[in-house]
């Protein structure tokens, strides 16, 4: 009417009792109730198959003979085929290429009965165009009322390239820690070397400063070698630091930090 209530209007004859038309009978059943509930149930419904469209995840929905009702735009794009080629289809086929292990149909089988859903099904599966491709399948059953038949909602994520990320992330991180192995131990070998080296030449360097030391005293103060000597004795004792920062390098000799000032380090 006007005012928007629903009514089923019917048109029935009247018959006379010799069974002759003389008019009509109108009747007008109140339906207002149930045309919102229809309405309700189908802006539900749009609501719903705007939300699947939508996803960017790949999504089926299944009947309990695992038979294709709709598919998303995702899944198309993914594995690519086309609505009327799964469209009533049983899961499986329409497609050139098979992605469904027997486990994961079994599983998806086991649904109606069990009522049991599943996350994180690991499958492997190759795709039209793309090879073979890595596969998490989450499902869970929409259940029926008021006489509709049980469905599901199987959602199918492509995880190949975060995978192959992970498989290199790990190769380098194993790489790293073989390259530092390696490199902890050529520092090793070269403070082992270093620490011997050093020793050695402390050894040597004790040798020549003391023959200095014995040359000094015995030689008179105006001595014209004197001089020579006291170059020795500053050559040995620039050694003697040279030979303290290779322990130190070696791990066998403490560090000392102190200010040094550059230009006379420069200059020696």
């Amino acid at each position: 009417d006007e005012d928007g209530h629903w009514y089923s209007l019917r048109v029935q004859p009247y018959r006379t009792q010799d069974d002759r038309v003389d008019g009509a009978v109108i009747t007008l059943t109140d339906i207002n109730g149930l045309k919102e509930l229809a309405q309700t149930a189908a802006t539900a419904r749009d609501f719903a198959d705007s939300i699947v469209m939508s996803v960017r995840e790949p999504l089926l929905i299944l009947d309990d003979r695992l038979v294709v009702l709709q598919g998303n735009r995702a899944f198309h794009e993914t594995f690519r085929t086309t609505a009327d080629e799964l469209q009533d289809q049983p899961l499986g086929e329409g497609l050139s290429k098979p992605w469904l292990s027997q486990l994961a149909l079994d599983r998806l089988a086991e649904l109606f009965s069990s009522g049991c859903s599943f996350e994180g099904l690991a499958i492997e599966g190759e795709v039209e165009g793309r090879g073979v491709r890595s596969l998490r399948l989450n499902a869970h059953k929409i259940p029926g009322e008021r006489g509709r038949e049980e469905l599901v909602l199987l959602a199918v994520e492509d995880v190949t390239e975060f995978e192959r990320g992970q498989a290199e992330k790990e190769r380098i991180a194993q790489q790293l820690v073989e390259t530092q192995r390696l490199e902890t131990q050529r520092l090793g070998s070269l403070g082992v070397l270093a620490g011997g080296v050093a020793h050695d030449f402390n050894n040597i360097l004790t040798t020549i400063l003391g023959f200095a030391d014995m040359i000094e005293r015995d030689l008179a103060q105006n001595s014209p070698i004197r001089p020579s000597i006291e170059r020795i004795r500053e050559a040995g004792s620039r050694a003697a630091e040279l030979c303290e920062q290779m322990l130190a390098y070696a791990g066998k000799a403490p560090f000392e930090v102190k200010t040094v000032a550059l230009n006379s380090l420069v200059h020696n």
